[in-house]
């Protein structure tokens, strides 16, 4: 995996335009960031759905990723994606995204809006990673080619769980993840995370499982 740099090896600093953070916590819960040189700084910066729920752009600490992977773009869609990125992040930083299940595909605008709709959600990590490459025409994988697996229906239903634990008040979000728990289907992180070191851009599910098992060697092992 030549594309695949531990944090411990090859620092921020090395990361050239665009590339996408792994990281796993100590519950071994596994979560992805964009990491990007802003376009006239060249400041690198992370752009994430969070553990809170909302999405944040920050500088990032040597903590917050395990390893960082880049993807096999070419270099001027590289300028075009640290613009749009910067753009959305700062955005999603004064008005956050939310923590949901929409499919990304209709969730950003090409102005770094969110479009929201009546039973918008937001995205998780994954794919908010994926849906500011694809507003791009950048694709990290074969959409159309990711099941519905059971255990992901399991998933969502846990963080519906969590989420109606925290924000009682907010029935209409919590309706809207009521209503996406059977019909969206689940990008997980290391599936997209290991999608992104491939050569050959989009990746197929098959392929990406595999890749998802490879680059899950390469974290930390949580010890018990």
């Amino acid at each position: 995996m030549n594309r695949v740099h531990k944090i411990a090896d090859r620092g921020f600093n090395e990361i050239p335009l665009v590339a996408i953070g792994v990281k796993r916590d100590r519950m071994d819960n596994h979560h992805l960031s964009i990491l990007y040189r802003t376009p006239v700084e060249f400041d690198i910066m992370m752009f994430h759905q969070c553990w809170d729920l909302d999405t944040r752009l920050q500088s990032p600490e040597p903590e917050s990723c395990d390893l960082w992977v880049h993807p096999n773009i070419d270099p001027d869609i590289g300028e075009l994606l640290i613009g749009y990125i910067h753009s959305t992040g700062t955005k999603a930083s004064q008005r956050p995204f939310h923590y949901g299940f929409d499919d990304f595909r209709k969730c950003l605008k090409l102005d770094g809006e969110y479009n929201s709709t009546e039973d918008s959600t937001g995205m998780t990590c994954s794919t908010l990673v994926l849906a500011v490459f694809y507003t791009c025409n950048c694709h990290l994988v074969i959409y159309e080619s990711w099941p519905q697996r059971q255990e992901d229906i399991i998933w969502r239903t846990n963080v519906l769980r969590a989420y109606i634990s925290t924000h009682r008040d907010e029935m209409r979000m919590i309706r809207c993840l009521q209503e996406q728990i059977d019909t969206s289907i689940r990008f997980r992180p290391l599936e997209v995370g290991g999608s992104a070191s491939s050569e050959i851009l989009p990746v197929a599910f098959g392929d990406a499982v595999k890749l998802a098992e490879e680059i899950g060697t390469l974290l930390p092992v949580i010890s018990v």
